[in-house]
């Protein structure tokens, strides 16, 4: 089709003609294939569906090793793991090699621009353990999760910074306005009970209404409960958000105020 003739055919339809081929070898997640045969033709240059030009590996099996290294294993550990599985050692400088193309992933990540579509936005920073050469393994992640008017849920952005501030919680809150989320089509917005974080959104989000996420508060309860009172207390905390309504949630919240107050106190 690519030369418009068969082979020794005289065709007015040719365009070009067929010149032979070269071998190359392919690593693939099954193992390597050896002098493979590549067509190529003498006046135009032929792309190939399979790999693209000087590609060594197959796509399948650079992902393989992208996802090893997101697993947390070792650019080292990752050629010895992966040697039982497709015959063959891969060097720690090619594992490097292929995830330091995650870098420009993860940048064009963060710079994409966002729709402006979602009626709620959750936002949370969350505390990772994280394998590194320092002692210091731990690593905050400011995330922002949105929920469309159909239901759908998708994680919208995350940011690592040093710690939960003022600060860190703008400059990431700013930069989902700025790449789109202006927020009008926002109901709501949900965020735990730190102060700096309902700074933050106040000041970018300043007419989005607010409210506190039931996870944190239902954490913060049965942080102040003995075990016995699990069950019972959380069970009837959880009714308040369940209600049909505001006046039926307040009415229970007041029973559960006035069942459990003296018990648990802090709670």
């Amino acid at each position: 089709r690519i030369i418009g003739a068969y082979r020794s055919q005289r065709n007015m339809l040719r365009v070009d003609y067929r010149n032979g081929y070269y071998t190359r070898s392919l690593e693939t997640s099954y193992g390597t294939i050896e002098k493979l045969k590549v067509p190529r033709n003498r006046l135009t240059k032929l792309e190939n569906r399979i790999f693209k030009k000087y590609q060594r590996k197959e796509v399948s099996l650079v992902e393989l090793i992208k996802d090893c290294f997101l697993a947390g294993i070792s650019t080292r550990r990752i050629g010895e793991v992966l040697e039982d599985v497709i015959g063959y050692k891969i060097s720690a400088q090619t594992v490097s090699n292929i995830a330091k193309s995650l870098d420009s992933m993860v940048k064009a990540y963060h710079t994409r621009k966002i729709e402006d579509k979602y009626s709620y936005l959750f936002l949370d920073g969350i505390t990772l353990r994280v394998k590194n050469l320092s002692n210091n393994n731990k690593k905050t992640v400011l995330a922002a999760y949105g929920i469309t008017k159909d239901g759908i849920r998708k994680l919208i952005s995350f940011r690592i910074v040093k710690r939960e501030s003022e600060e860190s919680w703008y400059l990431f809150i700013d930069s989902l306005y700025r790449r789109g989320l202006v927020g009008k089509n926002l109901d709501l917005i949900i965020i735990d009970g730190q102060r700096a974080l309902r700074l933050a959104v106040d000041t970018v989000y300043p007419f989005t209404p607010v409210q506190r996420c039931w996870v944190h508060k239902l954490r913060n309860i049965a942080s102040k409960l003995p075990k016995k009172a699990y069950n019972s207390c959380l069970f009837e905390a959880k009714l308040i958000y369940k209600a049909e309504n505001k006046k039926v949630a307040i009415s229970t919240y007041k029973k559960w105020v006035k069942k459990y107050k003296d018990s648990y106190p802090k709670a």
